[in-house]
């Protein structure tokens, strides 16, 4: 199980307001667990699985390997999250620490997939790339996306 962190996408106002707002390079994320991508995304408004890294183009990204979380269990969470709609209030409100407990912007799906796990507390408001960050000692893959081959795991 991976957690992958996205660089600022360039051509995207909703990455650089992100990116503005956190002041952090790493304005998206996602899981990555049993060969699939999943997170909530803003373009499609909702938690759905989304293309391997390798399909993501140049953008830059940095892969953390979870250890100990077995990929079956870990894909069940995700995929009873799988269609909740993305957090609009929590991204527009996230300097106020608002945001709907029902709904999920990326960091908050990683960061309760985390928590769900006992990596980190849980928390319910202005989570960001750095929060993740710290949970961290060291990624295990840093640069273009398309350049990303990762490693198959048994979906156990």
């Amino acid at each position: 199980m991976r957690v992958v962190l996205f660089e600022r996408d360039n051509w995207s106002l909703i990455s650089w307001l992100i990116f503005i707002v956190t002041g952090s390079r790493w304005t998206h994320s996602a899981i990555e667990v049993c060969g699939g991508l999943y997170d909530a995304s803003e373009s499609i408004g909702s938690i759905s699985q989304r293309p391997p890294i390798c399909m993501w183009g140049k953008r830059k990204v940095r892969v953390y390997e979870l250890e100990g979380v077995p990929g079956a269990d870990c894909l069940e969470w995700v995929k009873q999250r799988l269609g909740k709609k993305y957090d609009w209030v929590g991204i527009f409100g996230w300097v106020w620490s608002v945001h709907d407990q029902r709904k999920f912007y990326c960091f908050e799906f990683v960061w309760r997939m985390l928590a769900h796990y006992n990596y980190v507390p849980y928390a319910t408001s202005k989570i960001s790339a750095k929060d993740i960050i710290t949970v961290f000692h060291e990624h295990s893959y840093e640069g273009p996306a398309n350049k990303y081959e990762g490693k198959k795991e048994p979906c156990l």
